[in-house]
């Protein structure tokens, strides 16, 4: 019997798998290697300031990017009326959010006004260099977008890495220009990278403006809820116990932050996969093999983090940050619901039933907040992660059920047509 056909399958599925985790990878160990510098080179409040930064810039591309880039693999782009309205929405996006970015680090009182503009300046550039992302997942072109990705790792540790070696005062603004300087030259070789039809400009139009919005505001919506439940997280924790507290909980998160990032990336990929696979494509992956690729991995990234966390605390921080086995085991708890939930959630995303995973992770959002505001109360702290998996672990038991039910009309809206997968 010649299998030379399964061992073609099976390659191609370990090249996409791996190409889809690359950039996720890449991109977490950059964020990773930004952390650590900010907690060993800023202490406890400048670390403490860096990320409640990063956790807007994360919030906000949360927000824009599945609003773009889930339409861009749902809806025909190829369609002029389509790409003039995506390109519509993202202009608009881009202006809505950069405004945001310039007033919540002046409200927090994190920033100056010249930082706040170019924290502006920085969402604008990352939020248009994440369409350009985006339009490579569309593509399945991973490997494309993992060369991508690594230009931009490559110039913002490089700066970073010229200002400390310039002996030059390492600051907020340091970490913000490299970043800014990086996620430029990202946008500039992703429009060299990608094929002159999928970046040519197209008149403005308003034409799928409303078809696309009625699926992605609530994809977009759904997609932030959990940055602003550990931004909120975050914000309580300040409140209740000072910079020294946020510290703390962030620190022991790094320590599992990889595992959650392969959890991210697992996601887009098996979304492109189960778009394609309604149009009658053969998947090369399926969500339950991933499903429980994720929770294995996980389990086996915490059982080394709690093991190893105090030194891993230590190489990561400093000593003036301590990392408790505790806050880490918390962490590997609500990674491992997380796998379980995003791959529930995919599942009814590509039905277009984002409006019902939205209301679910809204009520399981309302109540992780609240069990982390008593946890807060109860100076818990270590009980923090705890509270958003016990919450995040209800709904998805609820969609889970939903999921499981034959979905009633495969194709859904008749324009829109998947393209994550290019013959």
């Amino acid at each position: 019997m010649n299998n030379e056909p399964a061992r073609r399958f099976s390659l191609r599925a370990v090249s996409v798998g791996a190409g889809a985790m690359a950039p996720q990878a890449i991109n977490a160990l950059s964020s990773l290697a930004l952390q650590v510098l900010a907690a060993r080179q800023l202490g406890v409040d400048g670390f403490a300031a860096f990320v409640l930064l990063f956790g807007v810039l994360v919030l906000l591309t949360s927000l824009q990017g599945p609003f773009i880039g889930d339409s861009l693999v749902l809806f025909d782009r190829a369609d002029p009326g389509v790409r003039g309205s995506l390109l519509l929405l993202h202009l608009g996006l881009v202006g809505l959010l950069g405004s945001a970015a310039f007033v919540v680090p002046l409200a927090l009182g994190l920033l100056g006004v010249g930082g706040a503009l170019l924290f502006a300046v920085l969402t604008a550039t990352w939020l248009t260099e994440e369409t350009f992302r985006r339009l490579f997942v569309a593509r399945v072109a991973y490997w494309s977008l993992t060369a991508n990705d690594l230009c931009y790792v490559g110039i913002t540790l490089v700066g970073v890495a010229t200002a400390l070696a310039l002996g030059r005062p390492f600051s907020l603004i340091t970490i913000l220009v490299a970043m800014l300087i990086g996620s430029a030259s990202s946008v500039v070789i992703a429009v060299a990278q990608l094929p002159a039809d999928e970046t040519r400009l197209v008149r403005l139009s308003f034409g799928a403006v409303r078809e696309i919005v009625d699926f992605a505001v609530w994809r977009a919506m759904q997609a932030g809820l959990r940055p602003l439940a550990m931004l909120t997280m975050r914000l309580a924790v300040l409140g209740f116990a000072g910079a020294a507290a946020v510290s703390l909980v962030e620190a022991g998160r790094l320590l599992i932050a990889p595992a959650q990032a392969v959890v991210q990336a697992a996601t887009g990929l098996v979304f492109t996969q189960l778009a394609a696979q309604q149009r009658g494509a053969r998947p090369t992956l399926t969500a339950q093999q991933t499903q429980r690729a994720l929770v294995a991995m996980t389990v086996l990234t915490g059982v080394v983090a709690v093991a190893f966390a105090p030194a891993l605390g230590r190489l990561l921080a400093s000593d003036a940050i301590p990392v408790g086995r505790a806050i880490v085991a918390a962490w590997v708890g609500y990674t491992v619901v997380l796998a379980l939930s995003t791959m529930v959630n995919v599942r009814l995303l590509v039905r277009k039933q984002s409006r019902v995973v939205f209301l679910a992770r809204l009520a399981d959002s309302a109540v992780g907040l609240l069990l982390v505001v008593v946890a807060c109360a109860a100076h818990a702290f270590e009980l923090v992660p705890v509270a958003l998996a016990v919450s995040l672990a209800g709904s998805t038991i609820y969609l889970r059920r939903l999921a499981s039910r034959p979905a009633a009309v495969p194709g859904a809206a008749p324009r829109a047509v998947p393209v994550g997968l290019r013959p």
